[in-house]
C-alpha cells in the first residue's frame, strides 16, 4: 500500500506539530514497514532527522515558480504528482489536505488537533482565525476518516463543523520513548 503524507511539518517544526508528525511516520514505518510511504514537503531538505525519512520517496515542487509559491502547489498541485505517483491514501497530518484528491481517487485521512482558534478567537488575529477556519473545516468535511487527537476535538468537530460522530475517530498522541527511559533517585 503507498501512502502519502503532508510531511511539511515533519521537514521545517522542531516542536509541536513538527514532533507529533516524525514520530507518527517513524512508529507506522516500525510497526508496518511494507507499507509504502510518500512524503510531501515544500521544501525538500529537512531540518530534522528521523527514520521515515530514510526509507521514503519525498515529493516536492520542482520548478521555480512553485517552489515560490509553495502553498499553492500544496493546496492545488500536489493532486497530481500524488495521482501520477500511484498514492492510494493521503494523510494530513496537521489539519490539511490538498484539493481534489477525490477527483482522483484518493482516500484521505485528516488529523485534527484542536479548533483553539474558534473557542479562543480572540488570541487570533482576523486573517489567521478565518483562514484556518476555511481550510479545517474543509478538510474535516471532505475527509474520508478524521483523527481527533482528544475527546475535546471529536466533541468540537462536531459542534462547531457538524462533522458526523461516525466518521471521527479518537487516537491519542504518543510518547517520545525519551520520556520513557527510567531515572534513578540520585537524578
Amino acid at each position: 500500500m503507498k501512502i502519502a503524507f503532508d510531511a511539511k511539518r515533519a521537514f521545517l517544526n522542531g516542536s509541536g506539530l513538527g514532533n507529533y508528525s516524525r514520530s507518527t511516520l517513524d512508529l507506522l514505518k516500525k510497526l508496518q514497514p511494507e507499507i509504502e510511504m510518500v512524503l510531501c514537503t515544500p521544501k525538500a531538505n529537512s531540518k530534522f532527522s528521523f527514520e521515515a525519512l530514510k526509507t521514503s520517496t519525498t515529493i516536492s515542487p520542482k520548478s521555480f515558480i512553485w517552489k515560490k509559491f509553495h502553498a499553492f502547489w500544496r493546496s492545488f498541485r500536489l493532486k497530481n504528482a500524488l495521482a501520477n505517483s500511484g498514492v492510494q491514501i493521503f494523510h494530513g497530518l496537521s489539519a490539511e489536505l490538498p484539493s481534489g484528491l477525490q477527483q482522483k481517487k484518493i482516500k484521505t485521512i485528516v488529523t485534527v488537533h484542536d479548533l483553539i482558534y474558534v473557542r479562543f478567537p480572540q488570541w487570533y488575529g482576523f486573517f489567521d482565525r478565518h483562514l484556518y477556519n476555511l481550510k479545517y473545516r474543509k478538510a474535516a468535511q471532505t475527509a474520508d476518516l478524521v483523527i481527533a487527537i482528544s475527546e475535546q476535538t471529536k466533541n468540537d468537530l462536531v459542534d462547531f463543523y457538524k462533522i458526523s460522530p461516525e466518521k471521527i475517530r479518537v487516537v491519542y498522541q504518543g510518547c517520545n520513548p525519551i520520556f520513557l527511559q527510567e531515572i534513578s533517585d540520585e537524578t
